[in-house]
C-alpha cells in the first residue's frame, strides 16, 4: 500500500495532488457532518418542513393552484405553531411571542412587496402564497436553528 502511495505522489503533480486533498477533505466534511450534527445534539429535533408538492405538480388551473398554496400554508403554520411551542418552552414565553409578531409583519411587507407588480391580476394571490410558503418554511428552519444552538 506505502509503495502505491508513492508512486501516486510521484505520478501526480504537486498542485494537483493538494487538489485531491482539498477534494478528499471535502467530501469527508460533508458526508460526515450530519451525523456529528445528530450526535451532539441533545434538542429535540423538529422535523424539516413539509408540505405535499404534488398538488403544485397536478394542479392545472389557477384556482386550484391557489387552493394547492393554501392548503400548504395551513400544514406549514401548524407546524411553525409546533416549533413555536418547543421555543417557549427553552425561552422567554414574552421574547418569544415578540420575535414572532416581528416576523408576522416582515413577512406581510415581504409578500405585499413580491405581489406588487400583480395587483388586480388572477396570479396575485398565487404570488403572494408562494412567497408566504416559502417565509414559513424559512421561519420553521430558524427556529430550529435557534433551539439547536440554544444551551441546555
Amino acid at each position: 500500500m506505502l509503495r502505491q502511495w508513492v508512486h501516486f505522489t510521484r505520478v501526480i503533480k504537486r498542485p494537483q495532488f493538494v487538489l485531491v486533498l482539498v477534494v478528499l477533505a471535502v467530501v469527508l466534511v460533508v458526508s460526515t457532518a450530519p451525523a456529528i450534527r445528530d450526535m451532539s445534539s441533545s434538542t429535540p429535533v423538529l422535523p424539516q418542513p413539509s408540505y405535499n408538492g404534488r398538488c403544485d405538480k397536478t394542479a392545472v388551473s389557477q384556482i386550484a393552484m391557489d387552493k394547492c398554496v393554501a392548503g400548504e400554508i395551513a400544514q406549514l403554520t401548524s407546524e411553525m405553531h409546533i416549533a413555536l411551542n418547543d421555543e417557549t418552552s427553552e425561552f422567554s414565553r414574552t421574547l418569544v411571542t415578540s420575535a414572532q409578531d416581528a416576523w408576522v409583519s416582515f413577512e406581510k411587507a415581504e409578500c405585499q412587496l413580491e405581489d406588487s407588480s400583480y395587483k388586480g391580476g388572477t396570479i396575485q394571490p398565487l404570488i403572494y402564497g408562494v412567497c408566504e410558503r416559502g417565509l414559513l418554511v424559512q421561519r420553521i428552519n430558524e427556529i430550529d436553528a435557534v433551539l439547536r444552538a440554544a444551551p441546555h
